[in-house]
């Protein structure tokens, strides 16, 4: 959710703004309860850490493109 000079969440806010149509799925390395429920909050669909498995991200955009959230499993939520 650090990128530098522009943080994650605030990414995510000005592109449901402009575009609430778009679909996003977080791929992040922080792995906390409070940066997932800020991205949640902003209007994230998914939520996902950039070590997980590669089916996971799979069945997160399938998930997602169906209407529903996504939430990492390894968080154990």
């Amino acid at each position: 959710m650090s990128m530098g000079e522009v943080d994650g969440v605030g990414l995510v806010q000005y592109v449901k703004t402009k575009f609430p149509e778009i679909k996003i799925i977080v791929l992040s390395m922080i792995e906390d309860l409070s940066t997932l429920a800020q991205a949640f909050q902003a209007g994230a669909n998914g939520y996902l850490i950039k070590s997980g498995d590669y089916n996971e991200l799979i069945f997160a955009i399938k998930e997602i493109s169906q209407g529903r959230k996504y939430l990492v499993t390894s968080l154990g939520l």
